[in-house]
């Protein structure tokens, strides 16, 4: 079921594991071939899309893209972690520009699921990028904006 993103981003994550526990190559060049499979799915706005419904917040495909980017740069494939990582950017961009009207599943519905795997998507890449001022941006998101979001 290859619109099923959720899926590939779950194998994409797995395969990055397994290349740090292997330092296998062939791990990341299959989840290089998955990647393209996933960026396909990614929309102009920097949004993955299952049909024509926003799925960046299902699952973690943001984060898995980052997972293989820094696991390519740790093996020196520059020009994937490149591809891979800007991918990454443009879909947590998207949630940060979103915040909680995303509207995934195809309803505006608070759905704390959708909220943790937006607000952990956002840390994660804050966390992994050497770009300051998107590292602030999505730490102050992260912060300041979910905390109010937080149910009673």
């Amino acid at each position: 079921m290859p619109e099923r993103l959720q899926n590939i981003s779950c194998l994409i994550s797995l395969l990055a594991e397994f290349y740090k526990l292997t330092s296998n190559i062939k791990y990341l060049n299959s989840a290089d071939i998955l990647s393209n499979q996933l960026i396909s799915l990614q929309k102009s706005d920097g949004a993955f899309y299952s049909h024509s419904t926003h799925y960046t917040c299902v699952i973690y495909p943001a984060k898995s893209l980052l997972d293989l980017a820094l696991c390519e740069k740790s093996a020196g494939l520059e020009i994937r972690f490149l591809k891979h990582y800007k991918s990454a950017e443009r879909a947590v961009l998207n949630l940060n520009s979103l915040l909680d009207n995303i509207q995934t599943e195809g309803d505006m519905t608070f759905e704390d699921g959708m909220i943790s795997c937006e607000a952990l998507q956002l840390a994660y890449f804050a966390l992994n990028t050497e770009n300051y001022s998107l590292k602030k941006r999505a730490y102050t998101i992260c912060r300041i904006y979910f905390k109010k979001a937080q149910m009673p």
